[in-house]
């Protein structure tokens, strides 16, 4: 069943963004309002999740969609890990600026 999260004004966004995170986390699918229209968000680690995505818009699942990542260094970290495992990770976290 769908919840809907309202922003309060004193304390903006921090229990809202718990819940969203848990719903993720949990599998869900959450809507992101942006200036024109809602997103859809799931975690991209789990494909189950990314599957309900597809299902909600009625999208083909050879047709690709958005991956929105916070920049370079977490698609680094990302492409590290999956490509050379835990060990290369560590490293490459402990290398000087």
């Amino acid at each position: 069943m769908a919840e809907i999260l309202t922003v309060d004004e004193e304390k903006p966004l921090t229990d809202q963004l718990e819940k969203a995170l848990k719903f993720l986390k949990n599998g869900e699918v959450i809507a992101i309002p942006t200036d024109t229209l809602y997103g859809l968000a799931a975690l991209v680690s789990d494909e189950e999740a990314i599957k309900k995505v597809y299902e909600i818009k009625e999208r083909n699942i050879k047709n690709p969609i958005p991956i929105l990542i916070s920049g370079k260094y977490y698609l680094m970290l990302k492409i590290l890990q999956k490509c050379f495992g835990r060990v290369l990770l560590l490293w490459y976290l402990n290398l000087p600026n």
